[in-house]
Parts: structure tokens; C-alpha cells; sequence
């Protein structure tokens, strides 16, 4: 979950200018104005989750009714999928608000995650637990992910050597971009899939009941 919530817009904001520019035609000034929209939106997301991380338990339906944190995580990661795909098929090519709002729409997933998942590692592993596994979250599995995507995205489309790159550059470019975001789809419906089917960790649970009494 943390690598498919995260990976995505870590690995993007690294080169988030030249994927503007090579993907929908974006100058220099309108990526930084898209950051700044990015941010805001990214910080209003994290407010949102964290209000409502309890509030979309599905009691009619065993494996959603126990965690309304895991419920709100897979809209956003559904979303982020959906977008992911859609800029993997060049669906915002040459066009600078629907490159926009998909951007969002893997920002909110990135910050979303990084709020949720800390809730649903006390919801799975217990409050005694969830502590290391939040540790284990942020400290190894954040900073892997961002080292993996980053290298992932310069190694698909790599800088330009030149101030002024050719139009056979610039092609090449959207190619591994559009790679990039295919690679991001695919992540991002694993990371779903086993979002569905997580659940609480029995033993855990277990062990904090018997450390209480």
C-alpha cells in the first residue's frame, strides 16, 4: 500500500517539470503554478482523510465493515488507478488541465496514503504494534520507494544534454513517460488488490489482549 500510494507522485515530482513539458506542452511557469495546486490539493486530501479515516465503515460487506481508513485508501487508489491509466494511453497529451486533474488525482492517492496508512497499521496490527510497523512504514519502505521510482522515471526518460532537445527527443521522452505511468497502473491496481483483501492481524490482537490482563 505504501509503495503503490507513494511511488507514483514521489517518482513524478522528481522530473514533475519535464513530464509537464514532454507529456502536455506545459511551460516552466505553469508546472511550478501546477505544484503549487498540487500541494494545496495534496494537504487538503490529508485533512480529509484524517477526519474521515473512521467514517466509510460498509457494515453490510465482511471484508469492508471493519475499517472505514482501508475504504476511504481504495477510493483513492481506484482514482489514482483510473489516472494512471489514463495517462499511460496519452489521453492528457498536449492537454495541460487534463494532465492537471490527473495529477491530482495521484497526489491526493500519495497523500491520502501516507495519513491512512498509519491508522490502518494500528487497525491490523494493534496499538502495541502499530508503532514498529508505522516505524517500519516511514523509515524503510517510504524512503525505498522513493529511491525505486525515482531511478525508475530517469531511467525511462532521462534528462536532456542540450537547452534546446529535438522533436525526436522530446517524442522519445513522452514514450517513457507513458511508460512510467503504465508501470504506476499496474502498481497501483496490485497495491488495490491487496488493499481489498487486507485484514486484521489475529495474532497480534491476540498477543496485546494478553499483555493487558
Amino acid at each position: 500500500a505504501v509503495m503503490a500510494g507513494a511511488g507514483p507522485s514521489y517518482g513524478l515530482l522528481f522530473v514533475f517539470g519535464r513530464a509537464a513539458k514532454a507529456v502536455a506542452d506545459v511551460s516552466d511557469n505553469g508546472a511550478a503554478r501546477m505544484l503549487v495546486i498540487l500541494s494545496v490539493s495534496q494537504a487538503i486530501v490529508r485533512l480529509v482523510a484524517g477526519t474521515c479515516s473512521d467514517l466509510l465503515k460498509i457494515r453490510w460487506i465482511p471484508f469492508l465493515s471493519w475499517s472505514g481508513a482501508k475504504n476511504l485508501l481504495l477510493l483513492f487508489f481506484a482514482s489514482q488507478t483510473v489516472a494512471t491509466l489514463l495517462l499511460a494511453s496519452g489521453f492528457a497529451s498536449l492537454e495541460p488541465e487534463r494532465f492537471l486533474v490527473l495529477t491530482v488525482c495521484m497526489f491526493s492517492a500519495c497523500g491520502a496514503a501516507g495519513v491512512l496508512c498509519a491508522v490502518l497499521a494500528h487497525e491490523v496490527f494493534s496499538h502495541e504494534n502499530g508503532a514498529v510497523a508505522i516505524g517500519m512504514l516511514n523509515g524503510v519502505f517510504d524512503g525505498a520507494t522513493t529511491l525505486a521510482f525515482t531511478a525508475i522515471v530517469i531511467a525511462l526518460a532521462p534528462a536532456p544534454t542540450q537547452p534546446h532537445p529535438s522533436i525526436q527527443f522530446l517524442d522519445s521522452s513522452m514514450a517513457g513517460y507513458e511508460a512510467y505511468f503504465l508501470l504506476c497502473f499496474i502498481i497501483s491496481t496490485i497495491g488495490s488488490v491487496a488493499l481489498l483483501f487486507l485484514y486484521k492481524n489475529a495474532k497480534a490482537w491476540r498477543w496485546e489482549r494478553k499483555m493487558l490482563v
